[in-house]
Protein backbone atom coordinates (compact mmCIF):
# COMPACT_ATOMS: atom_id res chain seq x y z
CA UNK A 1 0.00 0.00 0.00
CA UNK A 2 2.82 2.41 0.88
CA UNK A 3 4.64 1.43 -2.30
CA UNK A 4 1.59 2.26 -4.44
CA UNK A 5 1.21 5.63 -2.72
CA UNK A 6 4.90 6.39 -3.31
CA UNK A 7 4.53 5.42 -7.00
CA UNK A 8 1.56 7.80 -7.39
CA UNK A 9 3.54 10.61 -5.71
CA UNK A 10 6.54 10.06 -8.02
CA UNK A 11 4.34 9.98 -11.15
CA UNK A 12 2.53 13.15 -10.07
CA UNK A 13 5.80 14.98 -9.39
CA UNK A 14 7.26 13.88 -12.73
CA UNK A 15 4.17 14.96 -14.69
CA UNK A 16 4.21 18.43 -13.05
CA UNK A 17 7.83 18.97 -14.11
CA UNK A 18 7.03 18.40 -17.79
CA UNK A 19 3.88 20.49 -17.73
CA UNK A 20 5.50 23.63 -19.21
CA UNK A 21 6.51 21.66 -22.30
CA UNK A 22 3.00 20.30 -22.76
CA UNK A 23 0.91 23.36 -22.00
CA UNK A 24 1.30 26.76 -23.60
CA UNK A 25 -1.10 29.66 -23.35
CA UNK A 26 -1.22 32.60 -25.72
CA UNK A 27 -3.67 35.49 -25.62
CA UNK A 28 -4.85 36.69 -29.03
CA UNK A 29 -6.00 40.01 -27.60
CA UNK A 30 -4.00 42.76 -25.90
CA UNK A 31 -5.08 41.64 -22.42
CA UNK A 32 -2.00 41.24 -20.22
CA UNK A 33 0.50 42.73 -22.70
CA UNK A 34 2.82 44.98 -20.68
CA UNK A 35 5.24 45.86 -23.51
CA UNK A 36 4.19 49.51 -23.77
CA UNK A 37 5.73 51.74 -26.42
CA UNK A 38 7.14 54.97 -24.99
CA UNK A 39 8.77 57.83 -26.83
CA UNK A 40 12.31 58.41 -25.66
CA UNK A 41 11.92 62.11 -26.52
CA UNK A 42 8.32 63.28 -27.13
CA UNK A 43 9.60 66.49 -28.76
CA UNK A 44 11.64 64.58 -31.34
CA UNK A 45 9.36 61.86 -32.74
CA UNK A 46 10.98 59.58 -35.33
CA UNK A 47 9.43 59.32 -38.80
CA UNK A 48 9.32 55.54 -38.48
CA UNK A 49 7.91 54.33 -35.17
CA UNK A 50 8.30 50.58 -35.83
CA UNK A 51 8.80 48.25 -38.78
CA UNK A 52 6.17 45.54 -39.25
CA UNK A 53 6.72 42.76 -41.81
CA UNK A 54 9.28 44.93 -43.58
CA UNK A 55 6.90 47.91 -43.83
CA UNK A 56 7.85 51.07 -41.89
CA UNK A 57 4.93 52.36 -39.82
CA UNK A 58 4.52 56.00 -38.90
CA UNK A 59 2.21 57.82 -36.52
CA UNK A 60 -1.29 58.48 -37.73
CA UNK A 61 -1.66 62.18 -36.79
CA UNK A 62 -1.52 61.72 -33.02
CA UNK A 63 -4.47 59.38 -33.13
CA UNK A 64 -4.64 57.85 -29.67
CA UNK A 65 -7.25 55.16 -29.26
CA UNK A 66 -8.77 54.49 -25.86
CA UNK A 67 -10.44 51.10 -26.05
CA UNK A 68 -10.63 47.90 -24.08
CA UNK A 69 -7.65 45.57 -24.43
CA UNK A 70 -10.06 42.72 -25.19
CA UNK A 71 -11.25 44.56 -28.33
CA UNK A 72 -7.78 44.65 -29.92
CA UNK A 73 -6.38 41.59 -31.69
CA UNK A 74 -2.68 40.89 -32.09
CA UNK A 75 -1.64 40.49 -35.72
CA UNK A 76 2.06 40.01 -35.00
CA UNK A 77 5.22 41.48 -33.55
CA UNK A 78 7.25 44.32 -34.97
CA UNK A 79 10.40 43.25 -36.77
CA UNK A 80 12.53 43.85 -33.66
CA UNK A 81 10.28 41.53 -31.65
CA UNK A 82 9.85 44.11 -28.88
CA UNK A 83 6.24 45.20 -29.45
CA UNK A 84 2.99 43.58 -30.51
CA UNK A 85 1.02 45.14 -33.34
CA UNK A 86 -2.78 45.22 -33.03
CA UNK A 87 -5.87 45.88 -35.12
CA UNK A 88 -9.41 46.42 -33.82
CA UNK A 89 -11.40 43.20 -33.63
CA UNK A 90 -13.68 44.43 -36.44
CA UNK A 91 -10.72 45.00 -38.81
CA UNK A 92 -9.53 41.39 -38.99
CA UNK A 93 -9.75 39.25 -42.06
CA UNK A 94 -9.34 40.54 -45.61
CA UNK A 95 -9.37 44.18 -44.53
CA UNK A 96 -6.32 43.66 -42.29
CA UNK A 97 -3.79 44.74 -44.94
CA UNK A 98 -5.63 48.02 -45.53
CA UNK A 99 -6.45 48.80 -41.92
CA UNK A 100 -4.75 51.05 -39.46
CA UNK A 101 -2.38 49.36 -37.04
CA UNK A 102 -2.05 50.11 -33.34
CA UNK A 103 0.82 49.99 -30.87
CA UNK A 104 0.06 49.64 -27.17
CA UNK A 105 1.15 52.67 -25.14
CA UNK A 106 -0.61 51.86 -21.87
CA UNK A 107 -3.47 49.89 -20.43
CA UNK A 108 -6.40 50.37 -22.85
CA UNK A 109 -4.37 53.01 -24.77
CA UNK A 110 -3.04 52.68 -28.31
CA UNK A 111 -1.13 54.78 -30.80
CA UNK A 112 -2.55 54.67 -34.32
CA UNK A 113 -0.02 53.76 -37.01
CA UNK A 114 -0.19 53.71 -40.79
CA UNK A 115 2.21 52.43 -43.43
CA UNK A 116 4.78 55.05 -44.33
CA UNK A 117 4.50 56.23 -47.91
Amino acid sequence: MVGALALVAVCTFTSWQGRSRLEAYSEATAVGDKAYYEFSDPKNIPATIVVFRGQPLTMNAWHHEHTGDSKMLRVGKDDSGAYSIYVPREATGEKEAKSEYFLKTGENEYLGLKPRS
